[in-house]
């Protein structure tokens, strides 16, 4: 989900689960991703969204999916939001 100024966005709403998805904790465990959109991969590092952005964040997630008010409200939980930051690719090099 792109919320503006190329920030890029993934919800955690695991289709409304109980529980987060596996993805969620191992990207926690382990930040350094690989994101792909369409033909484009880029190395990422993924950070979930700060306390202070998050029901700013959560609105416009809702506003782009409606459909989130849903999962959130089955979950029964808070439904987490990761940044996708983009990471220099070290294969594109400085040379």
């Amino acid at each position: 989900m792109d919320l503006g100024g190329g920030r890029l966005f993934v919800v955690a709403s695991a289709m409304g689960s109980p529980r987060h998805p596996d993805w969620y904790h191992n990207v926690v465990a382990h930040p350094g991703v690989t994101v792909e959109i369409g033909d484009e991969r880029f190395p990422a590092e993924a950070v979930p969204a700060s306390e202070e952005e998050y029901e700013e964040l959560f609105a416009q997630a809702l506003e782009q999916w409606p459909f989130l008010a849903d999962h959130r409200e089955r979950a029964e939980r808070r439904l987490p939001l990761v940044e996708l930051r983009p990471l220099p690719d070290p294969a594109a090099g400085d040379a």
